[in-house]
Protein backbone atom coordinates (compact mmCIF):
# COMPACT_ATOMS: atom_id res chain seq x y z
CA UNK A 1 0.00 0.00 0.00
CA UNK A 2 1.43 3.32 -1.00
CA UNK A 3 1.49 5.87 1.66
CA UNK A 4 -1.32 9.08 0.91
CA UNK A 5 1.10 11.18 0.31
CA UNK A 6 4.79 11.06 -1.31
CA UNK A 7 6.85 14.67 -1.13
CA UNK A 8 9.75 15.63 -3.21
CA UNK A 9 9.60 13.25 -6.31
CA UNK A 10 8.56 14.56 -9.71
CA UNK A 11 5.16 13.08 -10.87
CA UNK A 12 6.55 11.75 -14.03
CA UNK A 13 9.03 9.28 -11.72
CA UNK A 14 5.58 7.24 -10.94
CA UNK A 15 4.73 5.88 -14.13
CA UNK A 16 4.78 2.08 -13.29
CA UNK A 17 5.64 -0.14 -10.50
CA UNK A 18 9.23 -0.14 -10.79
CA UNK A 19 9.45 3.42 -10.65
CA UNK A 20 7.58 3.42 -7.88
CA UNK A 21 9.41 0.89 -5.77
CA UNK A 22 12.88 2.72 -7.24
CA UNK A 23 11.00 6.23 -5.83
CA UNK A 24 10.90 4.80 -2.75
CA UNK A 25 14.23 3.60 -2.71
CA UNK A 26 15.52 7.45 -3.52
CA UNK A 27 13.10 8.42 -0.05
CA UNK A 28 14.92 9.48 2.83
CA UNK A 29 14.74 6.98 6.03
CA UNK A 30 14.55 3.68 3.77
CA UNK A 31 17.41 2.16 3.77
CA UNK A 32 17.32 -1.95 2.93
CA UNK A 33 19.37 -3.51 4.96
CA UNK A 34 19.71 -1.48 7.94
CA UNK A 35 16.42 -1.75 9.92
CA UNK A 36 15.87 0.42 12.54
CA UNK A 37 14.46 -1.11 16.19
CA UNK A 38 12.43 0.64 18.02
CA UNK A 39 11.97 1.26 21.39
CA UNK A 40 8.26 1.40 22.24
CA UNK A 41 6.30 2.78 25.16
CA UNK A 42 2.74 2.61 25.83
CA UNK A 43 1.58 5.11 27.83
CA UNK A 44 1.24 8.67 26.07
CA UNK A 45 2.32 6.96 22.85
CA UNK A 46 -0.09 4.54 21.42
CA UNK A 47 -2.67 6.39 23.67
CA UNK A 48 -3.08 9.66 25.80
CA UNK A 49 -1.66 9.73 29.25
CA UNK A 50 -3.47 9.80 31.79
CA UNK A 51 -6.45 7.97 29.72
CA UNK A 52 -9.55 6.05 30.60
CA UNK A 53 -8.84 2.15 29.84
CA UNK A 54 -11.48 2.39 27.26
CA UNK A 55 -8.85 4.78 25.17
CA UNK A 56 -5.88 2.07 25.47
CA UNK A 57 -4.37 1.20 22.10
CA UNK A 58 -6.29 4.47 20.26
CA UNK A 59 -3.37 5.22 18.24
CA UNK A 60 -2.20 2.16 17.57
CA UNK A 61 -3.57 1.50 14.23
CA UNK A 62 -2.04 5.34 13.46
CA UNK A 63 1.42 3.85 14.58
CA UNK A 64 1.01 0.49 12.74
CA UNK A 65 -0.08 1.85 9.53
CA UNK A 66 3.03 4.43 9.48
CA UNK A 67 5.25 1.49 10.05
CA UNK A 68 3.34 -0.80 7.59
CA UNK A 69 5.01 2.03 4.60
CA UNK A 70 7.57 0.59 2.70
CA UNK A 71 10.17 3.02 3.77
CA UNK A 72 9.50 1.86 7.35
CA UNK A 73 8.43 -1.84 7.02
CA UNK A 74 11.47 -3.06 7.93
CA UNK A 75 11.62 -1.71 11.66
CA UNK A 76 11.13 -4.28 14.41
CA UNK A 77 10.30 -3.48 17.73
CA UNK A 78 11.00 -3.87 22.12
CA UNK A 79 8.88 -3.20 24.10
CA UNK A 80 9.96 -0.93 26.73
CA UNK A 81 6.87 0.57 28.73
CA UNK A 82 6.09 -0.51 32.14
CA UNK A 83 3.87 -2.36 30.78
CA UNK A 84 6.32 -5.37 30.16
CA UNK A 85 6.57 -5.44 34.35
CA UNK A 86 3.11 -6.40 34.52
CA UNK A 87 2.26 -8.61 30.97
CA UNK A 88 4.33 -11.55 29.19
CA UNK A 89 5.65 -10.37 25.79
CA UNK A 90 3.55 -12.92 23.92
CA UNK A 91 0.06 -11.02 25.74
CA UNK A 92 1.62 -7.57 24.87
CA UNK A 93 1.73 -8.69 21.52
CA UNK A 94 -1.79 -9.39 21.28
CA UNK A 95 -2.78 -5.74 21.90
CA UNK A 96 -1.26 -5.20 18.25
CA UNK A 97 -3.39 -6.59 15.14
CA UNK A 98 -2.00 -9.86 13.96
CA UNK A 99 0.09 -8.72 10.90
CA UNK A 100 2.63 -7.12 13.47
CA UNK A 101 2.96 -9.40 16.30
CA UNK A 102 5.91 -10.93 14.85
CA UNK A 103 7.70 -7.38 14.31
CA UNK A 104 7.47 -7.38 18.24
CA UNK A 105 10.77 -9.03 19.29
CA UNK A 106 11.79 -8.56 22.85
CA UNK A 107 10.95 -6.29 25.93
CA UNK A 108 14.04 -4.07 27.55
CA UNK A 109 15.14 -5.46 31.07
CA UNK A 110 14.36 -4.30 34.32
CA UNK A 111 17.33 -2.61 35.61
CA UNK A 112 17.07 -2.71 39.38
CA UNK A 113 18.51 0.22 41.53
CA UNK A 114 18.83 2.70 39.17
CA UNK A 115 18.39 6.56 39.01
CA UNK A 116 14.90 7.11 37.77
CA UNK A 117 16.45 10.04 35.33
CA UNK A 118 18.01 8.65 32.50
CA UNK A 119 16.45 4.81 33.38
CA UNK A 120 14.42 4.16 29.84
CA UNK A 121 17.72 5.01 27.78
CA UNK A 122 19.92 2.79 30.08
CA UNK A 123 17.58 0.05 29.87
CA UNK A 124 17.23 0.76 26.51
CA UNK A 125 21.30 0.52 26.20
CA UNK A 126 21.51 -3.24 28.29
CA UNK A 127 19.18 -4.30 26.02
CA UNK A 128 21.51 -3.41 23.58
CA UNK A 129 24.35 -4.72 24.69
CA UNK A 130 22.61 -8.00 25.65
CA UNK A 131 21.88 -8.93 21.84
CA UNK A 132 24.27 -7.40 20.34
CA UNK A 133 22.78 -4.70 18.46
CA UNK A 134 24.98 -1.86 19.43
CA UNK A 135 25.42 -1.27 15.42
CA UNK A 136 21.71 -1.21 14.81
CA UNK A 137 19.64 2.06 14.02
CA UNK A 138 17.27 2.95 16.58
CA UNK A 139 14.85 5.14 18.12
CA UNK A 140 12.57 5.44 21.29
CA UNK A 141 9.10 6.36 20.78
CA UNK A 142 8.17 7.79 24.32
CA UNK A 143 6.59 10.31 26.15
CA UNK A 144 8.78 11.66 29.19
CA UNK A 145 11.76 13.35 28.50
CA UNK A 146 13.38 12.60 32.02
CA UNK A 147 13.73 9.13 31.05
CA UNK A 148 16.26 9.71 28.64
CA UNK A 149 19.36 11.95 29.19
CA UNK A 150 19.46 15.51 27.94
CA UNK A 151 21.90 14.83 25.08
CA UNK A 152 19.91 11.61 23.61
CA UNK A 153 18.60 12.57 20.52
CA UNK A 154 17.44 8.87 19.24
CA UNK A 155 14.49 9.35 21.23
CA UNK A 156 11.10 11.04 19.34
CA UNK A 157 9.07 12.49 21.99
CA UNK A 158 4.83 12.40 21.79
CA UNK A 159 2.66 14.73 23.62
CA UNK A 160 1.26 12.52 26.21
CA UNK A 161 -1.93 14.31 25.86
CA UNK A 162 -2.73 12.92 22.27
CA UNK A 163 -0.21 10.06 22.02
CA UNK A 164 1.26 9.01 18.67
CA UNK A 165 -0.69 11.40 16.40
CA UNK A 166 -1.20 12.21 12.69
CA UNK A 167 0.85 15.35 13.34
CA UNK A 168 3.83 12.97 13.91
CA UNK A 169 4.16 11.04 10.84
CA UNK A 170 6.33 13.52 8.77
CA UNK A 171 8.56 14.64 11.73
CA UNK A 172 8.96 10.85 12.86
CA UNK A 173 9.95 10.17 8.97
CA UNK A 174 12.45 12.99 8.93
CA UNK A 175 13.85 11.79 12.77
CA UNK A 176 14.29 8.46 11.20
CA UNK A 177 16.00 9.40 8.46
CA UNK A 178 18.27 11.47 10.18
CA UNK A 179 19.60 8.60 13.28
CA UNK A 180 19.81 5.60 10.51
CA UNK A 181 22.89 6.80 8.96
CA UNK A 182 24.98 6.44 11.88
CA UNK A 183 24.44 3.42 12.38
CA UNK A 184 25.98 0.60 9.70
CA UNK A 185 26.01 -2.96 9.88
CA UNK A 186 28.99 -5.23 10.85
CA UNK A 187 27.86 -8.66 9.39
Amino acid sequence: MLPRRITGLPKAACTSVFHVQAAFSALPGNHKGNPVLVFLDFDGVLHPFPCHYALHFCQRDLLEGFFRQPAQADARFVISSTWRNHYPLDELRRWFNPDFRDRIISCTPKLNGIAWEGSREREIQAWRQQHGSLHEAWIALDDMPPFFEPECDNVYFCDASTGFAEKNCAALTEHIARIRPRYGRTS
